[in-house]
């Protein structure tokens, strides 16, 4: 009974075991189940989950690409109304999407479906606005439902506060005489016309100078008393000196047929066309003449008188201060008389003033500081007149002073000014021909006086004023001026090579006829930097 009931434990026991092992098998089958149930479940969302990143990756990286791409449009379109002020806002909406749809290039900019855009355009305070709505196609959030991405860009362009200053230094020598003179003319409003169209409301940053030069420069009367100058008080020179006189009459005695040749020059002192004309002549010529005296010789005392006066022109400072910008209070600019003086001779006498210089009330028309008046500029480029021999480093050199805001004038920005306010200094130099004056080294002359004909002196103080003016000023970091050259009908290779050697902007060189064109590409020139410095 007992081994019995012992078997029959066994026997149950073993069972349960068995049956314990199955349920577990069953209960184990069912939990992973369970499990794989779970995963296919969540499977979409994980994926959504992972996708999104990937899409909202996508979506910035072509929000980035788009606003590049309005800045840039923005831009250009505003540069494009300023060359051209009076375009309609939606030839200028037109011209901002052909650049904008130019700009995206790429596969992955041209998914970008560009949709409405707004524009407006403030032309008093000379801003633009523009609005671009666009949308960007997505990949895994479809499943989602959401197709596509809004982006919105806001852009706005404004005027900057650049100036800008020019010189105009034009060469009005006695070779500019005539049809040259009259094509200057035409080309320097040209260059105004230019500037003032472009730039309808930046005119008041983008100041004009203009300085005539010929042997000297001409500041003015008004700056007779001014501290940077030195002028020579107005005097009337007088000289008396007797003469013999004997009345009475020539007569010809014998006549005789026969040629002769008489000769002139023609042509400007200046040019370097210049050239004798001879004509040979015949007819009957006096060979013998006697005197018929009608009375008593007898001492004729005369006196002569000669008024020597200050008309406005200025010569140079004695080196190296004729090359330089500064210490004008302590070597003052002298002004130069209309008659050369020689100093050895007493200050009233006659033969103490020799030769005329070319610098009497016609010839040089006096410089005009900065303006931003085109009116006022045009009027005085009118009164330019032709005459005089070349010196080009007077007129370089005060191109440089009216840009400068130090005596001799004050009306160039300052350093604090150039720094602050972007302001680009340039010097327009034009001429037509060499060196033919430089100043005179004589003792008694100096410099002030321009009658030495020594051309490579002339070069030489030319050469080192090209590099003091282009020289970095260490208060602004900039040139002291930037320089462009134009040679016109210039056949002298010295000269030309010097001119290119001393512009930093570039350098011109332009036959008769051409003179407009060059003097608009450089407006055009000079207005891309304005706006984009």
């Amino acid at each position: 009974m007992f081994r019995c009931n012992k078997r029959v434990r066994e026997m149950n026991k073993d069972w349960n075991s068995r049956l314990g092992r199955k349920a577990r098998g069953f209960l184990g089958e069912d939990e992973k189940g369970n499990v794989a149930l779970m995963v296919t479940l969540a499977l979409p969302v994980l994926i959504l989950l992972a996708g999104g990143g990937a899409d909202y990756a996508r979506v910035l990286a072509a929000r980035s690409k788009l606003q590049a791409a309005v800045d840039s449009a923005a831009l250009a379109a505003y540069m494009h109304y300023q060359k051209n002020n009076r375009i309609s806002i939606s030839k200028l909406r037109r011209y901002f999407d052909k650049h904008l749809r130019t700009s995206l290039k790429s596969r992955f900019e041209q998914e970008i479906a560009l949709g409405s855009e707004i524009m407006s355009l403030n032309r008093s305070t000379r801003e633009l606005k523009v609005k671009v709505k666009a949308k960007f196609p997505t990949y895994f959030i479809r499943l989602a439902g959401i197709d596509s991405m809004d982006l919105n860009i806001n852009s706005s362009v404004k005027a900057s506060l650049n100036q800008t200053e020019v010189a105009l230094v034009l060469d009005t020598t006695g070779s500019m005489e005539g049809s040259k003179m009259a094509e200057l003319k035409r080309a320097a409003k040209k260059f105004l016309n230019t500037i003032h169209t472009k730039l309808p409301g930046d005119r008041n940053s983008f100041k004009v100078a203009i300085v005539p030069f010929a042997e000297y420069v001409k500041v003015g009367k008004r700056y007779r008393n001014a501290s940077w100058i030195k002028v020579d008080p107005d005097v009337t020179a007088t000289m008396t000196y007797i003469t013999r006189h004997c009345p009475g009459h020539s007569r010809c005695m014998r006549w005789q047929w026969g040629a002769w040749r008489s000769c002139r020059w023609v042509g400007s002192p200046d040019s370097t066309s210049r050239h004798r004309v001879c004509k040979t002549h015949y007819g009957r010529r006096c060979k013998k003449w006697k005197w018929i005296s009608t009375g008593p010789c007898k001492n004729i005392t005369r006196t002569l008188k000669r008024k020597v006066k200050w008309e406005g022109c200025v010569g140079s400072r004695n080196y190296p201060l004729n090359v330089k910008d500064e210490n004008y209070g302590v070597a003052k600019v002298p002004g130069v008389m209309n008659y050369a003086r020689l100093t050895r001779y007493p200050r009233t006498h006659y033969n103490g003033w020799s030769e005329r210089n070319n610098c009497y009330v016609s010839p040089i028309t006096p410089l005009m500081t900065l303006k931003d008046n085109k009116s006022v500029l045009i009027q005085k480029i009118r009164m330019l007149r032709a005459d005089g021999y070349t010196y080009i480093p007077i007129g370089l050199a005060w191109g440089w002073r009216v840009l400068s805001h130090k005596a001799p004038f004050t009306e160039g920005a300052s350093d604090t000014e150039v720094k602050s306010k972007n302001v680009r200094k340039v010097i327009v130099l034009m001429t037509d021909g060499e060196n033919t004056r430089a100043p005179d080294k004589r003792r008694y002359r100096l410099y002030r006086d321009h009658k030495s004909r020594d051309a490579a002196r002339g070069n030489k103080i030319l050469k080192e004023l090209c590099g003091n003016i282009t020289a970095t000023n260490p208060a602004t970091g900039r040139p002291n001026a930037e320089i462009i050259t134009v040679t016109f009908d210039v056949s002298d290779p010295t000269i030309k090579r010097l001119l290119r050697q001393c512009s930093t902007l570039g350098s011109y060189d332009a036959k008769s006829g051409q003179l407009e064109k060059v003097f608009e590409r450089i407006a055009d020139d000079l207005v891309e930097l304005h706006l984009t410095e």
